[in-house]
């Protein structure tokens, strides 16, 4: 009995070592670059299948650490998702292309990204047309009757004094 015991030990010992080589975690570098070679900066590089990622940097370059048999995949909002196998490599570099769909279709809001189809709220678009036939220095001031239900005051009413910009009203439930 004892024997059978050790045995059955030995061999999940032995196992657990295996599964732990292959599952050795190794660095690996890369860059992210757009079809014009511009490096994307704040792509998000992740660890397919799990939460484990970085940010690239302002060169587009990245490095995290990785299981060899992992998937890699790379995002940001403009831009195609990529991915590619890691399959032992120390160094993978992707090319990004964009996504122009994506870009008609999103809005981007306090807390990240959403499609216009699954926003609650209004939306209102000011565009370089709308601002370039407007002169004054003060980018508050060109704002002022663009968007609905933006208020925009100057405290002091001197001219070139810092704006507050307020959005749907001054009181809200709570006061």
């Amino acid at each position: 009995m004892k024997k059978l015991l050790f045995a059955t030990l030995a061999c999940l010992l032995l196992c657990l070592a295996q599964v732990a080589q292959g599952q050795q975690n190794q660095e690996i570098r890369g860059t992210v670059l757009d079809t014009d070679g511009e490096a994307v900066i704040g792509a998000a590089v992740i660890i397919k299948g799990t939460n484990n990622g970085t940010i690239t940097r302002v060169d587009g370059s990245f490095s995290l650490n990785a299981p060899s048999d992992a998937t890699l995949v790379v995002s940001l909002v403009g831009y195609k998702d990529a991915e590619a196998p890691v399959n032992g490599r120390a160094t993978i570099n992707f090319v990004l292309e964009e996504d122009l769909m994506f870009l008609e279709d999103a809005v981007v809001v306090g807390y990240g990204t959403q499609k216009k189809e699954n926003l609650t709220g209004a939306v209102s678009v000011v565009t370089s047309k709308t601002i370039g036939n407007r002169s004054n220095a003060n980018l508050g001031s060109i704002l002022q009757g663009t968007v609905p239900g933006l208020t925009i005051t100057t405290p002091s009413g001197r001219p070139g004094e810092d704006v507050s910009l307020n959005i749907r009203g001054w009181n809200s439930i709570n006061s």
